[in-house]
């Protein structure tokens, strides 16, 4: 559990540095040193590649009308995963903050490439909790 909960740490820590991010050509950027200060230095921008959206998809019924297919996002194959005995809550956590960072593939969490939103917010907003509980 404590392996679990640095490397939560850590993910999180980098999500907030891509998210919190430096824009270099701020007119409050100080980097050039124009403040005279020779020892300042350049904190890297760590920045994830998370998969790109896709468009919902839908489904052809035989009379040749669409209709979308419900919407499926991370959390509810988290859930599913618990349910189904797949992973406990902080291995299924674990295995889509590995996934959002390009560790692993979609292939290992079964569903994931079926999912229609994109978004990983929720995952991260569970692990936030999680870790604050502890």
């Amino acid at each position: 559990m404590k392996h679990f909960k640095i490397y939560l740490t850590i993910f999180a820590m980098i999500i907030v540095g891509a998210a919190c991010g430096t824009n270099n050509d701020s007119p409050n950027n100080t980097s050039s040193g124009s403040t005279g200060d020779s020892d300042s230095t350049l904190t890297p921008t760590v920045t994830a590649t998370l998969p790109s959206p896709t468009n919902t998809p839908v489904a052809v019924e035989e009379s040749g009308e669409t209709d979308e297919l419900p919407a499926l996002s991370f959390e509810e194959i988290l859930d599913a995963g618990i349910e189904s005995g797949e992973w406990t809550k902080e291995e299924g956590l674990v295995r889509f903050l590995k996934y959002f960072v390009g560790e692993i593939s979609d292939q290992e969490i079964a569903g994931a490439d079926e999912v229609t939103i994109k978004s990983g917010s929720g995952i991260v907003a569970l692990t936030e909790e999680m870790l604050a509980q502890s």
